[in-house]
């Protein structure tokens, strides 16, 4: 009779060492059998959940996309859907109020009122939510920007009309210490708080200063890097606002801003953060991946196909 050597193993014995009987050995490939069939399902049911993803999705990134490239770099929309992303969701869960309750309206969102009121459209024309019309945009806009990262983006939110209480978003002029318990309030660290602050690097001010209107808040406002942080610290940046010179300089945020002057660290920073914040008020464990249709950063033919006049 013919014995594998894995079965010969199986067989042997030595000293003070029990051989195992038919009974064990079935028992354990019984066991081993259903625990790989639990593996095998439960593989399934994540790739379903990930290519489940409606396809509307792929025709809104097709859309967005070219609003938020101007020439080689990301848009003055782009800016201001990372901006609306974040206002919808910091001031009562991210629920599409901003829009369909005209929050955008108030003081604090001075500058979206625009934006919103061309995004508010794509809903009805793609069949999609607004909530998660508002969180896509801001991720599409990030990656669009150079060196933009890829952030989650999730989708089956319930859509809200009903306003949110006022008065929730950060002050420009809030010190960190207010910033940092206004964010753990809503369940972010002070990390999370300077590695969203980052999304400075692309942002321009408009209403803050406004003898500086129109300026950005680093020197590279179309790219999505750090010098954003490095140029607030020494104060060479075109326009600061108080709030973000508060963070660099306080000791509970100095360490973690100046990490961040490397790119790597940043922006893993961002993403933990932001896929927390794009979810803030949901159940994010029924929301379906959308992650997989969201367009690349930005590649010759996109300059290419870019207006001509956004590339002179």
């Amino acid at each position: 009779m013919y014995f594998s050597k894995s079965s010969l193993f199986l067989l042997a014995t030595s000293a003070g060492v029990q051989a195992l009987s038919f009974s064990d050995v079935s028992s354990a490939a019984s066991v081993l059998k259903r625990e790989a069939a639990d593996l095998g399902n439960s593989l399934v049911n994540l790739v379903k959940k990930q290519d489940s993803c409606p396809s509307a999705w792929t025709d809104v990134a097709a859309a967005l996309k070219p609003m938020f490239l101007d020439g080689s770099v990301c848009s003055d929309d782009a800016r201001a859907a990372i901006r609306l992303a974040f206002h919808d969701c910091f001031s009562g869960g991210c629920d599409g109020s901003i829009i369909l309750a005209e929050e955008y309206n108030r003081p604090a969102n001075n500058g979206l009122q625009a934006f919103a009121q061309k995004l508010a459209p794509l809903a009805g024309q793609f069949g999609v939510g607004t909530a998660d019309l508002i969180q896509f945009a801001g991720a599409q806009a990030i990656a669009t920007c150079p060196l933009g990262p890829r952030i989650s983006v999730k989708v089956g939110r319930t859509d809200s009309s009903t306003p949110s209480e006022d008065g929730q978003l950060p002050s420009s002029q809030a010190s960190a210490s207010t910033l940092i318990a206004g964010f753990a309030a809503k369940g972010f660290s002070s990390t999370d708080l300077v590695a969203l602050v980052g999304a400075h690097s692309t942002a321009k001010q408009f209403f803050d200063q406004p003898d500086k209107a129109g300026q950005s808040m680093d020197s590279t406002p179309g790219t999505w890097d750090t010098k954003f942080y490095r140029e607030t610290t020494l104060g060479t940046a075109p326009v600061s606002l108080q709030s973000d010179k508060n963070l660099a300089s306080d000791p509970a945020t100095i360490a973690q801003w100046t990490a961040f002057n490397a790119q790597g660290a940043w922006a893993a920073a961002f993403v933990s953060a932001m896929n927390k914040m794009s979810v803030l008020g949901n159940d994010a464990g029924s929301l379906t991946d959308c992650t997989s249709v969201l367009s690349a950063a930005t590649s010759k033919r996109d300059i290419k196909a870019a207006p001509i006049a956004d590339r002179m």
